[in-house]
């Protein structure tokens, strides 16, 4: 069976982050209309997770609830499946307390939002986890 790559991965925006001017994020080539496009995955997973990491450090949410409703917000999304998704694929509570800073969590909380926004199946096959890991750690500098 073959499938064409989602947009999220064409445009090595593994988040389908928004495309916003005011974000000059590191290997950002422009956009694919509202989302952002980066020149290399790992640039993607990077503004990912520099993204979540000041949920935590800026908007003080601490929870897979408080980040995913956030991230995808009800009125754009099915959050609540999304919240479920995302707890179970880290193995916490939806009201866990969870700490970004940790380099295993920010990598299954990356991991989690983009099987979310892509597909499990289309992860698999596109999205390597050396991207994600050099991305993750690029983040956490």
């Amino acid at each position: 069976m073959s499938f064409q790559k989602p947009r999220g991965l064409r445009n090595n925006n593994p988040g389908n982050l928004v495309y916003s001017p005011r974000n000059a994020w590191e290997g950002q080539v422009g956009h694919d209309g509202r989302f952002a496009r980066f020149e290399q995955m790992e640039d993607g997973v990077r503004a990912l997770g520099v993204t979540l990491l000041n949920y935590q450090r800026k908007r003080q949410l601490h929870t897979v609830r408080q980040i995913i409703t956030r991230w995808a917000p009800p009125n754009e999304n099915d959050t609540a499946t999304y919240i479920r998704r995302v707890a179970a694929a880290l193995d916490v509570g939806a009201d866990d307390r969870i700490i970004l800073s940790d380099r295993k969590t920010l990598t299954l909380l990356v991991w989690a939002i983009s099987t979310h926004e892509n597909g499990a199946m289309a992860c698999e096959r596109w999205l390597k986890h050396e991207d994600v890991e050099a991305g993750v750690d690029r983040a956490l500098r």
